[in-house]
């Protein structure tokens, strides 16, 4: 697994935007659930969220490398 931090932006219901650097990611249909790289974590209700996004997203960070095939 590649250390990388997934960077989490949020834009709440009154216009302000906040950016997280996260180790690990979770949603459900009324919570983001995020594990800063600082250690902490960190729950946001999505009902006071107008938007948010994970980058990278789920697919990008589960790309495989095809080992080369040197016969």
């Amino acid at each position: 697994m590649d250390d990388q931090p997934i960077t989490v932006w949020v834009r709440w219901h009154d216009g302000y935007a906040e950016t997280f650097d996260c180790k690990g990611v979770r949603h459900s249909y009324a919570l983001l659930w995020l594990e800063l790289t600082s250690g902490q974590n960190r729950h946001i209700p999505l009902g006071s969220v107008r938007l948010f996004s994970i980058n990278p997203t789920s697919r990008e960070g589960s790309k495989r490398k095809e080992p080369d095939d040197e016969r």
